[in-house]
């Protein structure tokens, strides 16, 4: 454990994952700081010292950051759900010293509202989603210069009455050949959700629609992972209903379930944060299951084979409870959230040795 988080007046409640600037580490509260709506703060990678960087007041400077940070050119990126100008979430800059500045704030017309997903940097622009507003109210994927000029990409939504285009992307965007990649939880021909690519200049393609009836992965939350030419990634569905770990080819094609969660008393549920790769191996965290009932941290092979690396929920829940967000990997150590438990109950930082 390197930091547990003790609530208002200090950090609470992380939900997003860590971002690492040198033995730096960065990163969000959904709650706590000096208004409760939700912090930006700083940790070393050994533990130590943590320093609350920011607390965001829930007015026009935003409130209740989902997401993590994006660092680019000494400067961190990232986007709040709610408050802003309009009261449905900005896009926010942040120096290490504290600064912070609003890019953007949604609601002021069909620009999209409650983004929940961090952000992606292509060829110096930065592009994001929201889970709602846009035309049809569905969720927009929408890009931003540094500068603070917004662009709505696409509106999710069109189609039938759920949107064969897909719905409400909560999921971050992902680079490959110069294209935008992602996944909504809804819409699409089953309304299980779907995949698609985006051009930067906003032509949106439906690569696959996921089935929806089990033991098929459904309803996708979190980004997915590029590793030597095949895209990973986890949702829901699988064997028992308690998600999946996926790949599938940036084509759409030979979409695979290599893991199924709730397969044993220790096996983790619930896997809402996506995947990370180190040394060929990919390891995320599930939110629920595993021995102590609260969540665990595993490793899974390409061919499928998955093991738990840590069950949270032991030592009187003092390791933390409910890991929400994905991990990051810092000189061949783990480094992660929970978003509960640890000694205060307000969410932990903590570290892994594979």
């Amino acid at each position: 454990m390197l930091f547990n988080f003790e609530g208002a007046p200090d950090e609470a409640f992380p939900r997003a994952g860590l971002v690492a600037v040198g033995r730096t580490l960065y990163g969000t509260t959904a709650l706590g700081g000096a208004y409760d709506d939700g912090t930006v703060f700083s940790l070393h990678t050994g533990g130590g010292w943590k320093i609350l960087l920011y607390s965001f007041k829930g007015g026009n400077d935003g409130a209740n950051p989902l997401a993590g940070l994006l660092a680019v050119d000494g400067t961190l990126y990232g986007t709040t759900q709610s408050g802003g100008a309009y009261g449905q979430g900005t896009v926010f800059s942040i120096d290490p010293k504290g600064k912070e500045r609003v890019l953007h704030g949604f609601g002021d017309g069909s620009d999209g509202a409650a983004p929940a997903a961090g952000l992606t940097l292509l060829d110096g622009t930065l592009y994001g989603t929201t889970s709602g507003g846009g035309t049809y109210r569905d969720g927009t994927i929408f890009s931003i210069t540094r500068g603070g000029a917004e662009r709505v990409l696409h509106s999710f939504g069109t189609g039938y009455s759920f949107g064969t285009d897909g719905g409400h992307p909560v999921a971050g965007l992902i680079v490959v050949h110069g294209a935008l990649y992602g996944t909504t939880p809804t819409g699409g021909k089953n309304a299980a959700g779907i995949l698609f690519s985006m051009s930067t200049g906003g032509t949106e393609s439906i690569l696959y629609d996921f089935d929806g009836t089990l033991p098929a992965a459904r309803e996708p939350r979190a980004p997915l992972l590029l590793f030597e030419g095949t895209l990973y990634g986890t949702a829901g569905g699988g064997t028992n209903d308690y998600g999946t770990v996926f790949s599938i080819r940036p084509d759409g094609t030979n979409e695979h379930v290599l893991h199924s969660f709730g397969t044993g008393s220790s096996d983790g549920r619930d896997p809402v944060a996506g995947l990370i790769v180190m040394k060929g191996t990919f390891y995320g965290t599930a939110y629920d299951g595993g021995a102590g009932g609260y969540g665990t941290i595993y490793a899974i092979t390409a061919s499928g084979y998955e093991s738990t690396l840590h069950s949270f929920g032991s030592g009187y829940r003092f390791d933390g409870l409910d890991p929400m967000a994905s991990l990051i990997a810092v000189h061949r150590s783990l480094y992660g959230t929970t978003s509960g438990g640890g000694a205060s109950e307000q969410g932990t930082v903590f570290t892994l040795q594979p």
